[in-house]
């Protein structure tokens, strides 16, 4: 999924043998928020919205203790 304007969309990645996860994204006044949930469980709510556009903007990262599929 690239982008959706349907409330509750989901979409599921799998990570084997990581030691963290980031997302970068470029922020823009057309952006809005999203739920982050890391094996089914919610971690946080990350805004893409931006009154000027900024590119390659890191707005979630969650590292890991030890590698495995997260």
């Amino acid at each position: 999924m690239r982008y959706s304007y349907t409330r509750n969309n989901e979409i599921v990645y799998k990570f084997p043998n990581t030691k963290g996860i980031g997302f970068i994204t470029t922020k823009r006044p057309n952006r809005g928020r999203a739920k982050i949930y890391l094996n089914g469980k919610y971690i946080t709510t990350i805004d893409a919205h931006k009154s000027s556009e900024k590119a390659r903007q890191l707005i979630f990262y969650r590292g890991f203790s030890k590698k495995g599929t997260q």
